[in-house]
């Protein structure tokens, strides 16, 4: 899920549905244009899974490239967060993030 999110050769409205309800009503508030516009401009560097941890209904997959976080919903894992890199100190920088 999280390798078809970050491959820019996918169709952009099915990378989208793999969004959070939060995330992509942030990321199309802040770009004032619909996902399927805007998501092929997205920095998502990709790679390969690297590591992968869930708690609960959370989760990190750590791509050679890219950071994400998930969440489980009644439809599957969704991208709450991604284009994310890890601070010196606190948390995850991100540049697609729900609010």
């Amino acid at each position: 899920m999280a390798l078809a999110f970050e491959d820019t050769s996918g169709e952009p409205s099915e990378r989208c549905a793999l969004l959070a309800p939060a995330t992509l009503e942030t990321l199309e508030s802040e770009e004032l244009a619909p996902c399927a516009d805007v998501i092929g401009e997205l920095p998502l560097s990709g790679g390969r899974v690297a590591a992968v941890q869930v708690w609960g209904g959370d989760a990190q997959v750590r791509l050679t490239g890219d950071t994400l976080f998930l969440t489980g919903t009644d439809a599957g894992w969704r991208v709450v967060a991604a284009g994310c890199r890890p601070r010196p100190e606190g948390p995850y920088d991100c540049q697609v993030e729900g609010s």
